[in-house]
């Protein structure tokens, strides 16, 4: 709880005590009322005198009573400026109390804020690293994968390159073998003309 600023004593009327704001002394309520009880005053004074205008100045056992008379009326005013500063100084008060719940309502509700920011940003720097090192893990199976294909085609070309070579000493034989078959069929068949002439004859 903030404590309130002192009570000061007016420049018009020291007697009373009223509270400063804004650097200036606010009790024209006080004032208006002192004003409105020594015209009261005179006024009264005024009528006594012309009640006994023999006497040019009222009695001092009818002066005495009205000043207590004037007194008792002042008190009841005093009191009752009192008792609304009173009432000014609870008001005040519980208006700065309320204001500082509010603050430090709103400083609660922004560190909760701030603390869920930052787990938030935490969370979230968390998920892009794991998805920085799932994406590295990928990149890295992926350039395996392609070198692991890259080292199977070139087996499979030395492989097309034995099977062709293969298929050529293959081929070359069986031409050989054809040509082989082919001189003994000529060969067959000249024996056989030769055998017909010879019958022949």
């Amino acid at each position: 709880m903030r404590p309130l600023k002192k009570y000061l004593k007016c420049h018009s009327c020291p007697v009373f005590v009223i509270p400063e704001q804004s650097g200036i002394y606010n009790c024209d309520f006080l004032h208006t009322a002192i004003y409105f009880l020594d015209i009261l005053l005179w006024f009264t004074i005024i009528l006594d005198m012309k009640k006994n205008s023999k006497e040019p100045f009222p009695k001092k056992e009818r002066f005495t009573i009205l000043l207590e008379d004037l007194s008792k009326k002042f008190e009841v005013v005093s009191e009752g400026v009192n008792s609304k500063i009173d009432g000014l100084e609870t008001r005040l008060t519980e208006r700065i109390n309320n204001v500082d719940n509010k603050i430090e309502d709103v400083k609660l509700a922004l560190k909760v804020v701030r603390e869920d920011l930052s787990n938030r940003i935490d969370g979230t720097n968390k998920r892009i690293d794991e998805t920085r090192n799932e994406l590295l893990t990928k990149i890295n199976a992926t350039r395996q994968e392609l070198k692991d294909v890259k080292n199977g085609m070139a087996g499979l070309e030395l492989k097309l390159d034995t099977v062709r070579y293969g298929l050529s000493e293959k081929i070359d034989s069986a031409r050989q073998e054809i040509s082989d078959i082919k001189e003994d069929i000529c060969k067959k068949i000249e024996n056989y003309e030769e055998r017909l002439i010879k019958l022949e004859k």
